[in-house]
């Protein structure tokens, strides 16, 4: 016969979850379960420590002891993978329970949602959005859209590359919470330009403001005429509705029955999240509200994210009780010991002593890397195929992580050539998808095939988009053109008829390189035909990539030195490219192959899809929450975080006061001289600080806030809001570090190239082995002068 399940003491409840689920309870597990319930509480909990675990052990521990109903708790977390890991959790304990005879099936179950969808069924309710539908996407509706960019005048982006970049900054306002609805309520650029300048994110004109104010306007229109609310409208539709009164009556009636609220991965909780939730609570739930986090993996950001809520969690709820979770049962020990001194570097961090289940187990590999960007001939990468193709290693537990994502693009791909297509969980991070490839490739394949069509889709990168316009002009009075050879014959004398303006005489000099360039390819191709020919087909397709790659320099040059494109990634993978092409016999065969390879590795990204090497190829945003017995940390490097800048953490904290700062940075002077001290923020991209040192009223040997004029304080603040955000993202990088060590649990590979980033030299295991690599260089060096 079933006991009674709902009028057990706290210790019989505890006593009965360890023996149905075999652990034993921690002390500091035992403490969690074993409170009251009767004031806000923080659980921080380490990684690997098992937050899940807890949040469900706590609600049944609740529920056993006749506190409250299973249909009295709410269990909120931010993705769908949480929410499911959530309740198959709990259904394996009410299974567990049920075989040491406690039935609690007949009770219900919690109520398990992401934010998302609570904010989304709540708005459902309402009469104003019961048949509304979710839009994924913005480019539904990008026809309508980008006809409304009319003044934005760009040399090298499209209209939908344009409206990439306007829904990118509209995204950035409202995560960042500078305006809930992206600014669409304003009809004056101007006044937009003012507000991004007072965030440090004015980057671009008037004209490009003006369009971006229509475009959010149309799109607002649009959603609303088709029932349309995008994820960011959850938030902000049910955030308007809370003011008001009706509409709060009817939502706190709906959320009335949760009597115990857990939210989980609290440090991920934005702003406007938390401000819906507070006023959708009771004061009986906010009373005994638990959150469960860890601020030492706070990585979103970019999201909006904002730490600040776990970090002062007792400020913002009074009286509220911090538990601790401590131990890493995932993580071996010996990555532990290497993981804690790196994070234990950041100043804004909540107290806790981190320690590993089992101490002696794991091990880290270190592997020096012989150039700044990837490198085939790594020992680490001759590893990893071989644990993909032994039959005894499950690939399931094998993770590549990486900081970017054309590092693992170039990984995949040369893995791909090993004949292991994996999921880089990215379709647009597939080599063949990325910009910088198919500018390059397109083109060889116009000159080698004599193509039209890739030529014309690829103009823009010759001569900007006017010149892509004048290639269209001619195709369209040839009506329809086939071949390249074509194209330039009819060019020739098109632009005999048609240079009056000095653009159209630019584009007869493009046109003039490209058939001179054609030409010499040509006859390349009729020398390899004769007999005893000196040239290879080798030497003529490396003949056209080197023409490929001087007829883009100007656009490349422009894109890399305006951060369209990291120099880093478009030398990494031209000098892939490169590789692979000196190798080439058969110039049509090789693109064959490329396009075969990208419809398998398409293939592999397609959800559901059973892969023969599960390899999981992840960013270190999208592992946080995931383990592995095998993870490779690879493309840690300085892109962001420039040799010598990370000392800006060590002289400003993020949480630094502006007269802290002030005071800071006259006693740095004292020791260091200013222009020591501004190259420093200058390489660290805080342009700001060149404008502060040329300014004649601000003596930086010496500052002295009473004397300055208010546009010169004003300078000064947002400088110091500048250097701020800074170390803030200094903190940040080094957590996303610590996230991607702490996903490994039997070993962990961390490769370090030339160009890695500084942070790494806070981890005891690399710092040694890259000491040991410089003073090998340096005996080499010192040899050779002998």
């Amino acid at each position: 016969m079933q006991q009674s399940a709902v009028n057990l003491s706290r210790d019989q409840a505890i006593n009965l979850l360890e023996s149905a689920t075999g652990m034993t309870f921690s002390t500091e597990q035992l403490a969690i379960l074993r409170q009251p319930y009767q004031q806000p509480t923080l659980i921080n909990a380490c990684a690997g420590s098992g937050k899940t675990t807890i949040f469900m052990l706590s609600a049944l521990v609740a529920i056993m002891t006749g506190k409250i109903s299973p249909e009295n708790v709410l269990g909120i977390t931010f993705s769908k993978k949480a929410q499911t890991d959530m309740e198959n959790r709990y259904r394996q304990y009410l299974m567990q329970l049920k075989a040491v005879g406690i039935d609690l099936a007949a009770e219900g179950m919690p109520y398990f949602s992401t934010f998302h969808a609570l904010f989304y069924r709540l708005l459902r309710t309402t009469p104003e959005f019961r048949e509304t539908k979710v839009l994924t996407s913005y480019r539904q509706f990008s026809l309508p859209l980008t006809r409304l960019i009319k003044h934005t005048h760009s040399q090298v982006n499209s209209p939908s590359e344009i409206l990439d970049n306007m829904f990118e900054l509209a995204e950035f306002i409202i995560n960042r919470g500078i305006s809930h609805n992206a600014f669409a309520d304003l009809s004056d650029p101007k006044q937009l330009k003012a507000q991004l300048g007072e965030v440090g994110e004015d980057e671009y004109d008037l004209d490009f403001y003006t369009d971006y104010l229509a475009v959010m306007t149309q799109y607002m229109i649009l959603k609303r005429q088709n029932s349309f609310v995008d994820f960011n409208d959850m938030k902000i539709l049910l955030r308007q509705l809370l003011d008001q009164p009706d509409h709060v009556r009817s939502f706190h009636q709906i959320m009335s029955r949760f009597k115990l609220v857990v939210m989980d991965e609290f440090q991920d909780i934005d702003n406007l999240q938390w401000d819906i939730m507070t006023r959708l609570l009771s004061q009986e739930a906010l009373s005994r509200l638990i959150v469960i986090g860890d601020d030492d993996q706070s990585i979103y950001s970019f999201r909006g994210s904002n730490p600040k809520f776990i970090l002062k969690f007792h400020g913002i709820l009074p009286g509220a009780k911090t538990y601790r979770l401590s131990t890493n049962y995932r993580t071996g020990g010996q990555i532990l010991s290497e993981a804690k001194p790196l994070i234990k570097h950041n100043y804004v961090r909540l107290a806790k002593e981190l320690k590993a289940f089992n101490e002696k187990k794991g091990q880290v590999h270190v592997y020096p890397l012989k150039t700044a960007g990837f490198d085939p001939n790594s020992d680490m990468f001759t590893k990893l195929v071989s644990q993909i193709r032994d039959p005894e290693i499950d690939n399931h537990q094998i993770a590549v992580l990486v900081r970017y994502n054309s590092d693992r693009t170039l990984v995949a791909d040369w893995l791909a050539n090993q004949q292991i297509y994996v999921n880089i969980n990215n379709r647009g991070a597939i080599f063949q998808h990325t910009l910088i490839y198919r500018i390059l490739v397109n083109l060889m394949q116009a000159f080698w095939q004599n193509r039209f069509q890739p030529f014309h889709e690829q103009a823009t990168r010759i001569g900007f988009t006017t010149y892509r316009r004048h290639v269209t002009e001619i195709d369209k009075a040839a009506g329809g053109i086939d071949s390249l050879s074509d194209y330039l014959e009819i060019a020739t004398k098109y632009n005999l008829q048609h240079q009056r303006t000095e653009n159209q005489k630019r584009f007869a000099k493009i046109d003039t390189r490209v058939r001179m360039a054609f030409k010499i390819i040509k006859e390349q191709r009729q020398d390899v035909e004769k007999a005893n020919s000196e040239t290879s087909i080798g030497d003529v397709f490396m003949q056209i990539w080197n023409t490929v790659l001087e007829l883009t320099a100007t656009y490349f040059d422009y894109m890399t030195k305006n951060d369209f494109v990291s120099k880093d990634t478009f030398k990494d993978m031209t000098t892939y490219l490169h590789t692979e092409i000196k190798q080439i016999t058969d110039p049509d065969v090789w693109f064959d192959q490329e396009d075969q390879k990208r419809q398998l590795l398409e293939a592999n990204n397609q959800k559901g899809v059973s892969l023969e090497n599960d390899v999981q190829f992840l960013s270190l945003h999208q592992a946080k929450g995931l383990e592995f017995k095998y993870v490779y940390l690879y493309g840690l490097s300085d892109k962001q975080l420039p040799v010598g800048t990370t000392i800006i953490n060590d002289w400003f904290h993020p949480d630094i006061s502006f007269e802290d700062f002030i005071d800071r940075w006259n006693d740095l002077v004292t020791r260091q001289r200013v222009k020591e001290l501004t190259g420093i923020l200058e390489a660290a991209f805080i342009d700001i600080t060149e404008e502060v040192r040329k300014n004649k009223h601000i003596d930086l040997n010496h500052i002295e806030i009473e004397k300055c004029h208010d546009l010169d304080l004003d300078l000064l603040h947002n400088w110091y809001t500048a250097i701020r955000h800074y170390s803030q993202f200094i903190e940040e990088e080094r957590r996303l570090i610590y996230v991607g060590m702490t996903r490994a649990k039997t070993v962990l590979n961390v490769s370090v190239g030339l160009n890695a980033s500084p942070l790494l030299r806070q981890v005891p295991i690399v710092s040694k082995v890259m000491q040991a690599e410089k003073e090998k260089k340096c005996k080499a060096k010192s040899d050779d002068h002998k």
